[in-house]
């Protein structure tokens, strides 16, 4: 695994600072349902871990997905543009 830097921008430090980066369980919620069914208050839904701050796409998650987006926007462009 590849060291992360504490704080990636020290140019805007702050004296209260948390670092959220580390290890999270992971569940993708394709068919959102999450918040209906309070995974927040669970563990027996998240099947994978992710290493934070890198999103699901990057190797560095431990992730890697690279598969096309889940979600549509519900519009579209004018074909005259």
């Amino acid at each position: 695994m590849i060291p992360r830097e504490q704080h990636p921008r020290p140019r805007l430090t702050r004296i209260a600072w948390t670092d959220l980066g580390g290890v999270w369980d992971f569940a993708y919620d394709d068919d959102d349902r999450g918040r209906d069914e309070r995974w927040n208050e669970r563990i027996d839904v998240f099947d994978r871990a992710i290493v934070v701050p890198f999103p699901p796409e990057s190797p560095l998650s431990g992730i890697n997905d690279t598969a096309p987006a889940r979600k549509r926007h519900g519009s579209h462009s004018s074909r005259t543009w």
